[in-house]
């Protein structure tokens, strides 16, 4: 991405340690999740940036199933970012799958919609997250998930927050 292309993205912040209930699942093969290790204690996930859509997880019925814009390709702009600017790597948890597919963002029933293989895959993310926080943790003490998140609505405005006001961001 160059500077010229606006990204339509938003990022929510959570602070770890995070509490063992965090996730308590176990990971499954996953052949449609990417996790980078990272050296920082600094955590990115991309639930919503996948295109696959896979034959054996039925189509979403209810909720948001379109994909975000772009969050992948801003995922990868600041992994070079974080390492040419910090000298180490940020740990990724990409999701793979179609929004359509699967909502690891969800609870599970929403997420899933009571397909088995796609509850699956909602507990590998789950597991990925949980695996990566108590790394970091274990590391460093503490660390800093951001999980992106973009639309696709006309503005191209980048978005930083939900729900705060020009005065706020001024201030």
């Amino acid at each position: 991405m160059n500077t010229t292309f606006r990204i339509l993205a938003a990022a929510a912040v959570l602070c770890l340690p995070v509490s063992p209930a965090f996730c308590q699942a176990q990971a499954a093969p996953a052949s449609f999740l990417e996790v980078k290790e990272g050296t920082l204690p600094l955590i990115i996930t991309v639930p919503h940036g996948g295109s696959l859509k896979p034959e054996s997880l039925m189509n979403r019925r209810y909720g948001v199933t379109s994909a975000d814009a772009q969050t992948r390709e801003l995922a990868a702009e600041i992994d070079t970012a974080v390492q040419q600017r910090l000298g180490g790597k940020a740990w990724f948890v990409i999701n793979l799958r179609h929004r359509s597919k699967l909502d690891p963002n969800r609870d599970i029933t929403e997420a899933a919609q009571e397909d088995a293989a796609a509850q699956q895959a909602w507990k590998a993310f789950h597991a990925a997250c949980a695996q990566a926080a108590r790394e970091v943790t274990a590391k460093h003490g503490w660390g800093l998930l951001l999980d992106l998140h973009g639309h696709r609505h006309e503005e191209p405005n980048v978005e930083v927050g939900m729900l705060l006001r020009g005065d706020d961001l001024r201030n």
